[in-house]
């Protein structure tokens, strides 16, 4: 065999060659097929995006969503989420006010669900790659009003002066997103994580915060009135200026939070934890309320009103119960605090 292959090199190399050019120009064939093939997908799912039926609109962008996943080419997943960006930032601002005679009607088209934007968010949470949701996740300003957003990673996200009355975030991941400035009220984000997020001067009536993670998280300014936020984390948080009036703060963890200059008219504070909280010039703060806080041993709430007190008995100490379970339970009384 190998005495025939060196009678026959030149044949041989020739061959070689030959069999390398041909993989080549099919690998460029199908290269060029793919492409073309994506081209023709991208467009018809840009034509279907342009109907002005939800339903036709919903169908192009899960087709754009399935080109998405079945194209690993970075370059191209870039060209499908920038489109997507653009479609939202194009059609989803916020609508202009038409005659008082005519509102009704467009009020009531703008608040039908939109399962197109919310697949459209999806798709951008879920696969903007980090180093890029700062920029790339871009929502600000935008008519969010009643959305299903639950459970998605928009950590990052800039949602600054977004309308997000009613929208369901719960279980969502807010991580250091920019929510300054937008409308929250009645939204769900129950359960949701929002560590060091900037939600400073936001509207927050009527939120559901329960177990929220909010540590480090800027709340300044922001309207909280009546807003439920039992059992959330709020160690950290600053409230500087905010208006908590009737918030449902029960049980919630309120260690080293800045509250300077809050409204905590009528707030419910039952076993709330203030250890270490800054509470200077707090408005409407009462002594039957603080009577209900609870503070580590050693760390009481600081620099608190004129005239109020933080009992010794509303001390905490931690210890372990007869499981061996690390617990927390007053120090006078003896009381366990956590069921």
């Amino acid at each position: 065999m190998w005495e025939w292959i060196k009678s026959h090199k030149l044949g041989v190399v020739f061959c070689v060659a030959t069999l390398a050019i041909l993989v080549l120009v099919f690998a460029g064939y199908v290269r060029v097929s793919q492409r073309a093939q994506f081209d023709e997908t991208l467009e018809r799912g840009l034509e279907l995006m342009a109907h002005n039926q939800v339903f036709m609109r919903t169908a192009g962008v899960r087709l754009l969503e399935e080109l998405h996943k079945n194209d690993d080419t970075p370059k191209r997943q870039e060209m499908i989420r920038k489109t997507l960006r653009d479609f939202v930032r194009q059609h989803f601002w916020f609508p202009p006010r038409p005659p008082m005679e005519a509102r009704n009607d467009i009020e009531k088209e703008w608040l039908k669900p939109r399962p197109d934007v919310e697949i459209i968010i999806r798709i951008l949470a879920n696969h903007t790659p980090d180093d890029e949701r700062r920029t790339s996740i871009d929502l600000s300003n935008l008519y969010l009003r009643s959305l299903n957003l639950s459970s998605m990673r928009l950590s990052y996200a800039d949602l600054s002066g977004a309308d997000l009355v009613h929208a369901d975030l719960s279980r969502a991941d807010l991580t250091y997103a920019n929510l300054a400035y937008a409308d929250l009220t009645y939204a769900d984000l129950k359960n949701a994580k929002l560590s060091g997020a900037a939600v400073y001067s936001a509207d927050l009536t009527n939120v559901n915060l329960r177990d929220a993670d909010l540590s480090g998280a800027d709340l300044a300014g922001t309207k909280l009135r009546e807003a439920r936020l039992s059992d959330a984390n709020l160690s950290g948080t600053f409230f500087t200026g905010a208006d908590l009036t009737g918030a449902r703060l029960r049980r919630a963890d309120l260690t080293s939070a800045n509250l300077i200059d809050a409204n905590l008219s009528g707030a419910n504070l039952k076993r709330a934890n203030l250890s270490g909280a800054y509470l200077d010039d707090v408005h409407n703060l009462t002594q039957s309320q603080l009577d209900t806080a609870i503070y580590l041993e050693g760390q009481p709430p600081k620099d608190l009103p004129t005239g109020l007190t933080i009992s010794k008995k509303r001390a905490y100490e931690l210890a372990e119960d007869e499981k061996g379970k690390l617990r927390r339970r007053f120090v006078h009384s003896k009381e366990w605090i956590d069921d």
